[in-house]
């Protein structure tokens, strides 16, 4: 890394560690109005709020990272400019099209960081916390995290599940009724009742089963088996499977939004269109990182000579639009008037070929 990038990025990485920290605390504090009487509530202890907080965090990052990139680059360069420091490194040079590649770079940086955390760690927290501040209301907090007459169909594997109880915490299951369905007829092969059953070593294990097979007509063949213990290894249910079944979209992962369309291939055209529109939505959003990076550069490089309150209040317009716009085409894809894939990637293209045209037009 040259002199000239590691200073760039120093410039800019002081400033952009201020805003993160900044909108972090705006985001906290203001979560905090809504669910404090929750906590007074359930007696929640210091350090389950200091922990319910760490986990809600990241599931901000994705807001609080592009708003930060932009204030931080607009400053940044602000004063750049503003001391001519921009105007001696092209008098020495460095063309404007190498004085912008470390603030791309690290635009770049923070969509992959934003997107891994946004697919992974992002929707377990969510639903997570959304769990949390539930418990601490309920007078039983533990029935906040059991989930009744669960129902499942793995169409893959042709098996249907009827689970009583599912504790989403630890996987354990109560009152289960597994049907195993034919590979390519309508009919049943043999089905499983079952007390109890849990996941442990890559495995369920189902407790007190009565095993009972069907013959071609769907008739008792034999009468039924019962196993004090029954092994399933060959089966591929897992319990984060039937917690993604459990979840409500907006807490499942592009991943995990793939795979319930795999396993619920008979649902609705319009349910499937607007499952693609939050896939879709969900792989653009961290790139909004980018977006604003590349959008910030003319309006920063302009800022400095024209006064930081300018830039400010465009940021804050950008920012207004592009959000705006991202509704929009939600909404527009989820009534089926936009194909899924430009409903999700509408603000993104727009915000995209205006950075390039105003960057194109910088001296």
């Amino acid at each position: 890394m040259k002199l000239l990038d590691r200073y760039l990025l120093r410039s800019y990485a002081g400033p952009l560690a201020a805003c993160v920290a900044a909108f972090s605390m705006l985001y906290i504090v203001a979560d905090l109005f809504n669910n404090l009487s929750d906590f007074i509530e359930g007696r929640t202890s210091l350090w389950r709020v200091m922990l319910f907080y760490g986990a809600l965090l990241p599931t901000g990052l994705i807001y609080i990272v592009p708003a930060s990139l932009m204030l931080a680059l607009l400053y940044c360069l602000g004063q750049l400019t503003k001391n001519n420091e921009l105007t001696a490194m092209r008098a020495c040079g460095v063309s404007t099209p190498r004085l912008l590649v470390p603030f791309i770079a690290m635009g770049l940086a923070a969509t992959v960081v934003v997107g891994a955390i946004n697919e992974t760690l992002s929707p377990w927290a969510q639903w997570w916390t959304r769990r949390f501040i539930r418990a601490q209301g309920a007078s039983n907090p533990e029935v906040v995290y059991i989930e009744n007459h669960l129902p499942y169909r793995n169409h893959t594997e042709r098996r249907e599940w009827l689970i009583g109880q599912f504790d989403t915490r630890t996987g354990e299951m109560r009152d289960i009724k597994v049907e195993q369905y034919h590979p390519s007829e309508y009919r049943i092969l043999f089905s499983i009742k079952a007390d109890s059953a849990h996941w442990m070593d890559g495995r369920w294990w189902f407790r007190n089963v009565v095993y009972q097979e069907f013959d071609e007509y769907n008739d008792h063949k034999g009468p039924p088996r019962f196993e004090p213990v029954r092994e399933m290894s060959d089966w591929n249910e897992t319990p984060r499977l039937f917690l993604e079944e459990i979840r409500d979209r907006d807490f499942r992962s592009v991943i995990g939004l793939l795979r319930f369309l795999r396993n619920n291939q008979g649902i609705s055209r319009a349910e499937a269109a607007r499952t693609w529109v939050d896939i879709h939505h969900r792989l653009s959003l961290p790139f909004t990182c980018l977006v604003v990076t590349l959008i910030g550069l003319p309006f920063g490089y302009h800022a400095g000579r024209r006064g930081a309150m300018r830039g400010t209040l465009l940021a804050i317009a950008l920012f207004f639009g592009y959000y705006v716009l991202i509704h929009v085409g939600l909404w527009m894809g989820k009534n089926r008037w936009m194909a899924a894939w430009l409903a999700g990637w509408l603000p993104n293209i727009i915000f995209f070929a205006t950075s390039l045209r105003l960057i194109a037009r910088m001296r």
